[in-house]
């Protein structure tokens, strides 16, 4: 079993430690009609979307995701919030997960009590919701949270309050919760070229590119270049195929995935999965592994798309990238190529 990332609970401690000092450097904001209905605002990255009060503050960090409540007047010196989170939670069951969570917030609270924990669903999955009260510093909060564990990474609701607050936005943090929903990445089965098809072959494989797609080879690497389009400032979309050589031969897929999503986690801080399968794809005839992961700062982030096979002692990527605005531009045509993709 692995434990639950350790950055996941570093950012828990000191989300926690931040929102304990929130004060009254912050505006204070107009009384708001008690009688008028309640507004949503939709916040929506790659990896999750919720609804949540349209008269709260957005404040998104990439891995954290943090919404403050208004403050009500000058005497008022904590914004209630609603914290999202998620992070590895490696081979750890959604129980033994939950354990290390609250072990790292007990941990660093001065005083720390569970007052309800039971069973309950997050976006569709098994989850826990657990209620607890902690004091840090100057402040006593209490807490609602909901935990559950897709595809071995955890995603953490929770809703922060002063004790004496805890109902005020209580409703407000429920439908929140309930509006919660993981973003399933979903490849279309039937994604196709609709211009001309070219066929490519080489020693170790074939495929179909759209006839105006370039090609670049380079080593181990072959480029297929989607058209050039106005306003293009950054990455060209295109599909890489990469071949290499196993060591030792024998390397099966899970071992050459593994490795290769690991150098990837520690060479590159930004590495953020977005959605995996396993098993669930073929490369040719070949089983694959197939990830879908982000790099890059918000602003500039690039999306990849990226297939593992293994044949014979060989290893195969084959890697669509593109800018996270304009990932999804070609995302079908990029589909059809490695759908087309054979070892030979």
């Amino acid at each position: 079993m692995m434990r639950i990332n350790i950055i996941f609970l570093a950012a828990t401690i000191s989300l926690f430690l931040f929102l304990s000092g929130c004060n009254l450097l912050q505006k204070t904001e107009e009384k708001k009609d008690q009688h008028a209905p309640r507004a949503y605002s939709h916040f929506e990255n790659p990896f999750y979307e919720m609804s949540y009060p349209s008269d709260w503050e957005e404040r998104d960090s990439g891995d954290t995701v943090m919404l403050l409540s208004p403050l009500e007047d000058e005497f008022d010196s904590y914004k209630d919030n609603i914290i999202i989170q998620f992070a590895s939670a490696g081979d750890s069951s959604l129980e033994e997960a939950l354990e290390t969570y609250i072990s790292g917030i007990s941990g660093a609270a001065v005083e720390f009590n569970v007052v309800n924990r039971s069973s309950t669903t997050l976006s569709g999955l098994p989850a826990y919701n657990i209620e607890y009260k902690v004091r840090n510093k100057d402040q006593n909060l209490r807490a609602l949270a909901a935990f559950t564990i897709k595809n071995k990474y955890a995603y953490i609701v929770t809703y922060f309050a002063q004790e004496k607050d805890y109902p005020k936005y209580l409703d407000d943090a429920k439908h929140a919760v309930d509006s919660f929903k993981i973003v399933e990445y979903v490849p279309d089965a039937n994604a196709s070229v609709t211009e001309e098809t070219i066929p490519y072959k080489n020693d170790f494989y074939t495929l179909d590119k759209p006839a105006s797609w370039e090609i670049e080879n380079n080593d181990a690497f072959t480029y297929f270049k989607s058209p050039s389009h106005e306003n293009q400032t950054r990455l060209q979309e295109n599909v890489v195929v990469y071949t290499k050589q196993l060591e030792p031969a024998d390397q099966d897929l899970k071992t050459f995935f593994q490795n290769s999503i690991y150098t990837l986690m520690t060479t590159s801080p930004t590495f953020m999965i977005i959605d995996f399968s396993e098993y669930e794809y073929n490369l040719g005839d070949r089983p694959a592994y197939k990830i879908l992961y982000s790099e890059g700062e918000e602003g500039s982030k690039i999306n990849y798309l990226q297939v593992f096979a293994v044949k014979e002692g060989n290893g195969y990527i084959i890697t669509y990238n593109a800018p996270a605005e304009t990932f999804n531009k070609y995302l079908p045509e990029a589909e059809a190529i490695i759908r087309s993709y054979r070892l030979t």
